[in-house]
């Protein structure tokens, strides 16, 4: 757990601004960040975090999601709250309007230093998990790849997958760095599909 502003920035300098894709990382942006990280570290009164796909139309905005595309869209997010830097939410979505991996880590930073259930609102396909125009992980890839790396398990449910926290120590001993190293890991689709264990 990072317990101060100090001992956060310090462990996000650590990774280096390569790798958040060139982000500056001024005064606001690391405040932003741990703001986000404590929000997501205290939790919300459901006990749980939703990670998973946006799909936004080509003017930005969420697209209703259906069972052909299951995604987190705008219903999904009055139903269970959001959570953004600005403000007193502190709902189970991430939704900040500084939005950038760096925020998107330190949500998932919080979450499981809290050891909070997560459900995925879009199935652990490959296609969800890796961009192969890009040959990387997308988003919702990173975030599995950070909960199956730091003491949690995934399993498939009737409605969705969710993972649950199975190895406390693991968890509150997670960091940016070691955050880091298991996305460094990851190289293919068959890394992803190794250390993930998509549920059948």
């Amino acid at each position: 757990m990072y317990s101060s502003q100090q001992a956060f920035d310090e462990a996000v300098l650590l990774c280096g601004q390569r790798d958040y894709e060139g982000l500056p990382l001024r005064r606001s942006t690391l405040d932003n960040a741990y703001l986000v990280y404590r929000k997501a570290y205290v939790g919300n009164e459901l006990a749980l975090a939703i990670a998973g796909r946006l799909a936004l139309s080509a003017n930005g905005r969420l697209v209703p999601a259906d069972e052909s595309f299951p995604t987190i869209d705008q219903i999904m997010m009055e139903n269970f709250g959001t959570l953004g830097e600005n403000d007193g939410r502190t709902g189970s979505i991430l939704a900040a309007s500084d939005w950038s991996l760096l925020v998107n880590d330190s949500w998932l930073l919080g979450v499981i230093h809290s050891r909070t259930e997560i459900h995925f609102a879009s199935p652990l396909t490959i296609s969800n998990l890796w961009d192969d125009s890009r040959n990387t992980m997308t988003v919702m890839g990173r975030e599995a790849v950070g909960v199956a790396s730091s003491g949690y398990r995934i399993f498939q449910t009737m409605l969705e997958p969710i993972a649950q926290n199975v190895d406390p120590r693991r968890s509150r001993s997670a960091s940016f760095l070691t955050y880091l190293d298991a996305r460094r890991s990851v190289t293919s689709e068959h890394d992803m599909l190794s250390i993930i264990s998509l549920p059948g």
